[in-house]
């Protein structure tokens, strides 16, 4: 299983050029804060990769996240959409979205197999510094096991 979402993910890399036109690529990092009186009080490093489709004011997206804390290793699968309010002006150099997605994670917490569900509704802006790509900067209230704030900083292409 771990290697078919490995051989997924370098395959979409190689391809990306073919599907310029029809999608957009984010490879992001992250940081995960659960709330305090939850039972995992350890914050948590991500790693997450998203698919969307072509640039329009709705976008369905779908994601793999790893996420690796002090006892945590998990990986989540995310099904959602984007809403991009000021695609309508090509030319802006910033576009702002707002994003919900259902979660669903598998994974090892103190030594215990965990399988959640859950969902994240997020805020973000896509920086664009070059013609076909640029920076994406993201809050994300994220609810599954946990209740947890997630930062999320990387890059996107088309």
């Amino acid at each position: 299983m771990v290697k078919r979402v490995i051989f997924t993910i370098l395959i979409s890399f190689i391809t990306s050029n073919l599907f310029a036109a029809k999608f957009q690529f984010d490879l992001l990092g992250g940081y995960d804060t659960p709330q305090a009186d939850d039972e995992r009080t350890a914050s948590a490093a991500l790693l997450k990769f998203n698919l969307s489709t072509k640039p329009a004011m709705f976008r369905w997206q779908s994601g793999f996240a790893l996420a690796f804390a002090s006892g945590l290793t998990q990986g989540e699968f995310s099904f959602g959409f984007n809403f991009y309010p000021l695609t309508h002006l090509q030319k802006t150099p910033a576009q702002p979205f707002l994003f919900a997605e259902g979660v669903f994670g598998l994974g090892t917490y103190d030594e215990l197999v965990r399988m959640d569900t859950g969902y994240g509704l997020g805020v973000g802006i896509n920086l664009n510094f070059w013609k076909s790509s640029g920076m994406t900067v993201a809050v994300e209230q994220h609810k599954a096991t946990e209740t947890a704030t997630r930062l999320w900083f990387g890059l996107f292409w088309f």
